[in-house]
């Protein structure tokens, strides 16, 4: 029987997607996994480190670096004009 998995038990379990298994499980590796599992959706910082268990000082530290190569880009904008990322 095969068995279907969400991210918090995929997380909980230890799963690893393809991409962390070849590639190593860095931060910024785990971040860019999460939004390739779902790019058709966008998601706040806050929403990325809740999914992750990342503390925010390490997500902080590597989305920086992400958003300075291209990888990734604030998609929309919340109420208060703050960027969402995706």
């Amino acid at each position: 029987m095969a068995m279907n998995y969400s991210l918090s038990t995929m997380v909980e379990e230890g799963y690893d997607s393809l991409l962390l298994r070849t590639l190593g499980s860095s931060p910024k590796l785990r971040i860019l996994d999460y939004l390739l599992d779902y790019k058709l959706n966008d998601f706040t910082k806050k929403e990325i480190i809740e999914a992750l268990g990342m503390s925010k000082l390490t997500l902080y530290k590597y989305f920086k670096d992400l958003e300075e190569l291209g990888l990734v880009t604030a998609s929309r904008k919340d109420r208060t004009g703050n960027a969402l990322q995706g």
